[in-house]
């Protein structure tokens, strides 16, 4: 069981769906430095080789953990349905 989570502490788990044409090796090289670039973005770091590959980030003095997700799709579009 879970103790309380201190709300200073919280942060944000996102996925970032991508076509299948979106090899892993792609997204970590250009996304993460996509993301160094911005003024907003600070601490990021690509975990590539990781049993579940993420890239952590602090966007605005909150923790991001982002992890990708290929869907065998040619475009990802707004209408994109994942269930």
């Amino acid at each position: 069981m879970r103790g309380p989570r201190r709300a200073d502490r919280a942060d944000i788990d996102g996925c970032c769906v991508v076509p299948r044409n979106i090899r892993r090796e792609d997204f970590f090289a250009s996304f993460v430095k996509l993301l160094k670039e911005q003024e907003d973005v600070t601490d990021v770091r690509g975990i590539e080789h990781a049993r579940v590959p993420v890239i952590r980030m602090n966007y605005r003095g909150i923790d991001v953990d982002l992890i990708v997700a290929r869907v065998p799709v040619p475009c990802v579009t707004d209408d994109l349905v994942c269930s």
